[in-house]
């Protein structure tokens, strides 16, 4: 199979195509040279020799969806590498997507097509990435997204062929956290762009109205931190409470969760967009961490009701809910479930092997 994704120079990401190459499929995965990964930008290279990783050049705006790659390069790894499946992880009504399609048919080839769609708000696009997305539908014989919310959208658009749910997946650590935590405070953490449509404003206003001994640490960066640093600073009642890390790695977020009770995810909903996965949660989830997320999007779907969902943007519903989680005495339970859900839907082994599944059916 050959996969061609944007995201996929990251060498996290490649987890799946190294599971799928253990379950016995041939992978070429066709990614950008240079793909931004905060904190940094990321260079593209394999982790190992069981995949083939070949970089390519990524042109346009990098913003979705006006980027494409090169369609003569496509058609020609097409030529020479002779798939049977090309997977094509880039929305459909993109101009990624339509340069792969275009490739296709420069090279012939009479690979079925599976795609990749996150899209969990209905939208209509203007002309051509309307025909780009009608063109992809017609072609493929398969699609998998990240959450039912998707699937229903993708049914909306009339998409008629097989469409499976397919989670995120995540490295999924085999033991449970070592360090003890004091039993008195609930350590909480945010992961994720400091925007407004984060609600991590929300989470820290919660944080400061709450009478719980309560710590937050917030992962990462943005236009809101210098207001929310300020918010601090300011707050006798939020002295020592919240710590703010800045932007970290993949690998350096996954040890602060391991470190926390809960992972919270705030996220407000705007005109045409609300939380579609969120794969902080389910990497806090895989590390122990007991979700708390709001009612936007997909947030609740993902998270599997472990907790009550929070109505989003309303600051005293998500105080409320802390505190019943500060003095909860099935802490540690929802911290195992949480775990559990993560392993069953969202580790690399289990996502691989629906991918796997998916492309079995379609040779």
């Amino acid at each position: 199979m050959l996969r061609i994704f944007h995201g996929g120079g990251v060498p996290a990401y490649q987890c799946r195509d190294e599971r799928l190459a253990a379950l016995g499929h041939d992978v070429h995965l066709l990614v950008p040279r240079i793909f931004r990964e905060l904190p940094t930008a990321t260079v593209a290279k394999g982790r190992d020799d069981s995949i083939t990783v070949t970089p390519i050049g990524l042109y346009g705006l990098r913003r979705n969806p006006f980027f494409f790659y090169n369609p003569v390069r496509i058609a020609l790894t097409l030529i020479r590498f002779k798939p049977e499946v090309i997977d094509i992880h880039e929305e459909p009504y993109s101009m990624a997507a339509a340069s792969i399609l275009f490739g296709r048919l420069l090279s012939r080839s009479k690979a079925r097509v599976v795609f990749r769609s996150s899209q969990n708000e209905y939208k209509s696009y203007p002309f051509p990435f309307s025909a780009f997305q009608r063109a992809l539908f017609r072609v493929s014989s398969e699609a998998y997204v990240p959450s039912e919310q998707a699937a229903q959208v993708l049914r909306q658009k009339n998409f008629r062929h097989p469409v499976t749910v397919v989670g995120n997946g995540v490295a999924v650590p085999t033991q449970e956290p070592s360090e003890p935590r004091p039993s008195e405070l609930l350590e909480v953490v945010c992961v994720g762009r400091l925007i407004e449509r984060k609600g991590v404003q929300d989470l820290v206003e919660a944080v400061a109205r709450s009478q719980q001994p309560i710590n937050l640490t917030l992962v990462g960066t943005g236009p809101l931190e210098t207001q929310l640093r300020a918010r601090v600073t300011d707050s006798p009642d939020l002295a020592g409470r919240v710590t703010f890390t800045g932007a970290v790695t993949i690998e350096e977020a996954a040890k602060i969760m391991s470190r926390a009770d809960v992972i919270c995810v705030p996220s407000h909903e705007l005109q045409g967009w609300s939380e579609q996965f969120s794969r902080a949660l389910v990497e806090g989830m895989a590390n122990y961490c007991v979700p708390l997320v709001s009612s936007s999007g997909a947030l609740p779907e993902i998270s599997g009701g472990i907790t009550p969902r929070f109505q989003w943007g309303d600051v005293e519903d998500l105080r409320r809910r802390l505190e019943e989680l500060a003095v909860s005495s099935e802490l540690e339970e929802l911290k195992r479930s949480a775990h559990e859900r993560a392993v069953r839907h969202y580790s690399w082994e289990a996502t691989s092997r629906l991918i796997s599944e998916i492309y079995e059916r379609m040779v």
